[in-house]
């Protein structure tokens, strides 16, 4: 890493009107009813053509669904296996089990 410092230029008068504008007041972005307005359209839009797109392909992911749980029980109706014996637990107090060799 570098040990250099960032030099500061005192604020330019560029337009030649006399006014002098610092460089952080620049730098800042426009705020105001303008920027606001353009913001909440386009989010608005961008929600309106999500839920549109997707109210169009509504039909054929439901019909995908139905399908996927058709194909889900057939194949776990032809998997069965044979229940296991229930274990015996020892009860409160009791020793445990010597293992089996």
């Amino acid at each position: 890493m570098s040990n250099v410092t960032p030099t500061t230029h005192p604020p330019v008068n560029d337009a030649g009107d006399g006014q002098v504008i610092s460089e952080s007041r620049v730098k800042q972005g426009r705020k105001g009813y303008a920027v606001f307005a353009v913001l909440a359209v386009s989010t608005v839009l961008a929600v309106i053509l999500v839920f549109g797109l997707w109210g169009m392909q509504a039909g054929k992911l439901s019909a995908a669904g139905a399908a996927s749980k058709a194909s889900r029980a057939a194949a776990s109706q032809s998997f069965t296996t044979p229940e296991s014996a229930p274990r015996e637990t020892p009860g409160p107090g009791s020793a445990p089990a010597a293992p089996d060799h």
